[in-house]
Parts: structure tokens; C-alpha cells; sequence
């Protein structure tokens, strides 16, 4: 009797702590729900977090129960693997929890505080905020100096890139940057040469989103179907007619229109095994590189560009696709001469590729000085164009980003040619390394090719020969 009268009262205490509590000042309620709120989540959250991630390990646990058949076979298609479809809605149940508990998180139920890390890069605030209060002169000496191209011209390349960037952006979780700083921070990049970490922390953004931008920046830039086919393309018409005209003031040989070349771009990362090829291969020069190959006219403009894959140039010439007019006849010889450009001794000659003779008389050693008059256009293009965007002197990206990024500079440094950008100031202590193991299918060429190349250079020879004594020859002075 004595045990059930105390219990009964200890009872009747609690009751009345519990009627108390339910009586307590409002004030103090409300000081209980700040100290919650002010937590990293609920208890009723928290609950929830520890509800689902215990059914989640249960489900997964009889997932791998029923997916192992009896006997200790490890096969899936054992015949007494019949309960697959039982399996697989359990795994769905799996995804549903994950995607639930994922929701809660968000919503303040015990996830992640914040979408990324606060940084003290106030690199664009800066730049955007002179663009508007620095005059013309000191405004494009800033951007030359940050984006190695002058304001307006900046300007121009955002509007350029915008429907494209945009379209990209339109799947994206979290509202995208301004096209303006997203071209920025990617251009910025490519000028300096700085990994997307250091990148980050300028413009106040992660490092994952400056790769994403850098993507798809450059993807815009290097894809034919978009931006690459407005500014890189075989000349045709009035233009090739304007291109021949200044090689032929240069050179003093006719119908040249093009000036030939290639030149290693240097990768930081040793890429794997498997993706080498025969773009990509073991290092020749002790460093891992890709092979970039172009040709470009007087004006140092880039009109065919090719890295990390074979050519087409050379197809669409044998296909009679580019390069088939105007055809010279040559004075005095009778072999007709097609447009062709001018490469370096390690190129096989060929009728629309002619290099120089390399040994001879003086008259010959005379006419290829000619010929390198020509092909010093693309030394000095691949000078400007590493100069300009210094990450193609140690590439920072994967290798099958690799490629892409080259061409994408290539249509750079076209935009700022065409522009009428200022050469770089140091591009003087800029080396060029060129030349090398030649790729893109013009290592390989047929005995038929290499003759007619050589009677085409033959001709080309004569003629300048004969131009050159007419040109010397005096003439007779008329008496009146």
C-alpha cells in the first residue's frame, strides 16, 4: 500500500510540472524557439535526418540481401535470382530517401549553410567600376593589360558571346554570372595563364565555376556551327585576291597565299597512356605537348586552324573544294600555278605547299630568302598569338580540353587582329618553338604530289629569275 501511495504521488508531482510548463510566460517560450532557430537545425529535423538515414541503410542492406542469390553465387542470372524486380523498386525507395533528405537540407533541415565560400576577390568590381569613371585612353590601357585587348573590342567579344553563353546557362541549378563577368574571368584566364584556383579568388566565384565558364566560353569560340567559322575560314574571291596581292608585295612571287607553319603547346598535366595520339604523343622536346598547326596571311590572321586531330586543308584542295583560283599562268614556262602557301624544308613539297630549295647556287639561295620572306609572316603570328594569351606556354587543363582551348585562342587573337590591336609589348623575349615532327596528314604525301610540287617551284624559280634581270636590267634613255 505504502509503494502504490508513493508512486501515485510521484505522479501527481509530474503532472503538475507538466501543467506548469504549459502555463510558463510567453517570453520564455519565445526564448526557447530563438535558442532552437539559432542551432544548425531542429531536434524535429534532426529526427527526420536520423529517420531517413536509418531507412536507408536498412533498404540498402536488404537491397544487398536480395541481389545475392542463395549457394554463394555471385551471378545475377543464377536461376534462383528471382526477386530482381523486388530489388530494383527497393533501390528506387534508396533515391527517393536520398532526394528527400537532400530537399530538407536545403530547406534548413541540417544541410549545408551556405552555396559557396565567401572570398575577398573584388577583382571585377574594380575593373567594371574604372570602365565607367577612367577616360578612353587610361580605360583601354587597362583592359590591354587585364584582357590583352582594348574596351571596345572587349565589348564587342561579350555581345559576340552572349546568345551563346546564355542558351548554356539556361539549365544551370542557381542563377548564372552577368555575361560580362563570366567573359571576363575566362578571358582573364587565357591572358594570364593562371590555374582556375587563382582565377577564383580574383573574381570572388568558385573554381568549379570558372572551369564551367571556361568550357563553355571556349567551346563558343572553337565551334564551327557557332563563332569559329565567322573568323576562321580558307580566303575565296576578293579576299584571296587581296591576301595574294601581299604576299606578292613582300615576296615578289605570284599567287601565294598563305604562309605555313606549326609549333608545340606545352601541357602541365602528363596526360594518361590511353589518350595519346597522333597529336598527343610521347614528348620529343622533354615535356608533353599538343601540335598546333595553322597558316595565316600578310596580316598575320589566322585563316586555317587545326590541333589535335588531322587537317582538312589538304583534303579540300585535293577535293578541288578551296584553293583552285585564280591560276596563274607562269611566263615563259607554261605550267599553270594554283594559289599555294609556304612552309619550312620539313614539309613535303607538294603542288599547292612549296618550300625552299635549301642547298644550290646563289640564285636559288636567293629565291628561297624569297619564299622565308613569306613564311616569316606565321613566326610572327605564333610569336603574337603566345604573347597575347600566355596559357598556350603551359596549357593548365586536361588534355581533351586541350585542343578546343588552342582554337578558341586562335579566334582571339583573329577578333584582335581584325581589331587592329597593338602588337604586345614583350613580345620580343617571347620564344618561338616551331617546326618539329610534322602531323596533320602532310608527312604523308605520294611520289605524283612531290614531282609536281617541285615543277611548280621550278617554274616559280624561272619567272623570278627573269623578273628580277628585267627588274635590274638598265634601260635605255630616250633622246628627244
Amino acid at each position: 500500500m505504502e509503494e502504490n501511495t508513493g508512486l501515485k504521488r510521484k505522479r501527481e508531482d509530474e503532472d503538475e510540472g507538466e501543467t506548469e510548463e504549459e502555463t510558463a510566460p510567453a517570453v520564455e517560450g519565445e526564448e526557447e524557439e530563438e535558442e532552437e532557430g539559432s542551432g544548425v537545425g531542429s531536434s524535429a529535423g534532426l529526427q527526420g535526418f536520423m529517420c531517413f538515414s536509418s531507412l536507408q541503410t536498412l533498404l540498402t542492406m536488404e537491397l544487398c540481401r536480395d541481389l545475392r542469390p542463395p549457394g554463394g553465387q555471385d551471378s545475377l542470372y543464377s536461376g534462383t535470382s528471382g526477386l530482381i524486380p523486388m530489388a530494383f523498386m527497393k533501390l528506387i525507395l534508396v533515391a527517393a530517401a536520398s532526394l528527400y533528405e537532400e530537399h530538407e537540407g536545403r530547406s534548413g533541415g541540417g544541410g549545408r549553410q551556405c552555396w559557396k565560400v565567401p572570398r575577398a576577390g573584388s577583382e571585377w568590381s574594380r575593373i567594371s567600376r574604372g570602365a565607367y569613371q577612367l577616360d578612353a585612353a587610361a580605360r583601354d590601357a587597362l583592359f590591354r593589360r587585364k584582357y590583352s585587348m582594348s574596351y571596345a573590342c572587349f565589348v564587342y567579344l561579350v555581345e559576340e558571346l552572349r546568345p551563346f553563353i546564355q542558351s548554356e546557362c539556361s539549365f544551370f541549378v542557381r542563377a548564372p554570372l552577368e555575361v560580362e563577368r563570366a567573359v571576363a574571368l575566362v578571358i582573364f584566364r587565357l591572358a594570364h595563364g593562371l590555374s582556375a584556383r587563382q582565377v577564383a579568388e580574383n573574381y570572388n566565384v568558385g573554381a568549379s565555376t570558372v572551369g564551367k565558364y571556361t568550357l563553355i566560353v571556349t567551346a563558343a569560340l572553337a565551334d564551327p556551327s557557332k563563332l569559329y567559322s565567322r573568323y576562321v575560314a580558307i580566303p575565296t574571291g576578293d579576299r584571296l585576291a587581296r591576301v595574294t596581292t601581299g604576299f606578292e608585295h613582300l615576296t615578289n612571287l605570284p599567287n601565294m597565299c598563305g604562309a605555313l607553319d606549326g609549333t608545340h603547346l606545352k601541357l602541365y598535366f602528363k596526360p594518361a597512356r590511353h589518350y595519346y595520339s597522333s597529336a598527343s604523343s610521347p614528348p620529343t622536346y622533354k615535356f608533353h605537348s599538343v601540335f598546333l598547326q595553322a597558316v595565316c596571311d600578310t596580316n598575320r590572321v589566322f585563316w586555317h586552324v587545326s590541333c589535335g586531330g588531322d587537317g582538312s586543308l589538304r583534303q579540300k584542295i585535293r577535293d578541288g573544294v578551296a584553293l583552285q583560283e585564280p591560276v596563274v599562268p607562269v611566263r615563259g614556262v607554261g605550267v599553270p600555278v594554283k594559289p599555294f602557301v609556304v612552309a619550312r624544308r620539313g614539309f613535303p613539297i607538294e603542288p599547292f605547299c612549296i618550300t625552299p630549295f635549301g642547298s644550290g647556287d646563289g640564285l636559288r639561295r636567293a629565291f628561297d630568302e624569297q619564299l622565308l620572306r613569306g613564311f616569316s609572316c606565321i613566326e610572327e603570328a605564333f610569336r603574337i598569338l603566345k604573347t597575347r594569351w600566355k596559357i598556350l606556354r603551359c596549357m593548365n587543363v586536361h588534355l581533351i580540353h586541350a585542343s578546343q582551348l588552342a582554337v578558341a585562342c586562335c579566334m582571339l587573337h583573329n577578333i584582335c587582329q581584325l581589331w587592329g590591336e597593338p602588337d604586345p609589348e614583350d613580345m620580343q623575349s617571347e620564344g618561338y618553338s616551331g617546326g618539329g615532327r610534322l602531323i596533320h596528314g602532310l608527312h604523308r604525301t605520294d611520289e605524283q604530289s612531290r614531282l609536281a610540287g617541285e615543277e611548280i617551284r621550278e617554274a616559280l624559280f624561272k619567272d623570278w629569275v627573269r623578273r628580277s634581270l628585267e627588274e635590274s636590267s638598265p634601260r635605255p634613255v630616250e633622246h628627244t
